[in-house]
């Protein structure tokens, strides 16, 4: 094993101790990895930049940034009105799945589930539910819509930005679409 592969193995098992005690924020962690592995010569400037500099991850950001937007501005009326008390949770899981996963088509599925918490864990709690029988639906729903289209989710962009870097044949808006609404529907 050479120094290389000796700092790297030791980076890797203290992120995991470090991520699994908690012992700092997880985003602190991975960056100080990164500043241990740059500093050892493991990782150029250029490698360890390479991740900010991705196209894909800049429209994942901007794509949280307009999920953001469309709460402050549509959010809470029409998901409170979308999830009245009077329905059951049949009902409710119905809307919420349908209403999720096609949004998840359009925008990516990350921010609509950080969207979508608050309002699940509410009505689940108004109506004496458990939220964890609502949460994990939410997210199988948002990741089978994000399915359906390039910018559904987060994968499909980074292997977006991996076939463009590569001078591949690139993948379009709708290429996922006929089989992503059968996934979907049958979810």
């Amino acid at each position: 094993m050479d120094f290389h592969q000796l700092i790297v193995f030791v980076v890797i098992i203290l992120l995991v101790i470090s991520l699994y005690k908690e012992w700092v924020n997880p985003a602190l962690s991975f960056f100080g990895a990164v500043i241990i592995l740059l500093l050892s010569g493991v990782l150029s400037p250029d490698e360890a930049l390479k991740g900010l500099a991705n196209q894909q991850v800049a429209i994942i950001f901007l794509l949280m940034l307009i999920t953001a937007g469309v709460r402050s501005i549509f959010g809470g009326e029409f998901f409170l009105k979308l999830f009245s008390d009077t329905l059951s949770p049949k009902r409710f899981m119905l809307r919420l799945m349908v209403s999720v996963s096609t949004l998840s088509a359009f925008l990516n599925n990350t921010p609509i589930v950080a969207f979508m918490i608050p309002y699940v864990k509410d009505w689940a709690d108004r109506n004496n539910h458990p939220s964890s029988k609502f949460l994990i639906p939410l997210s199988f729903a948002t990741i089978t819509g994000g399915m359906v289209t390039v910018i559904g989710t987060s994968t499909n962009l980074i292997l977006l930005g991996l076939i463009n870097e590569y001078d591949q044949q690139s993948l379009q808006y709708s290429d996922f679409v006929y089989l992503g609404i059968i996934v979907t529907l049958f979810t």
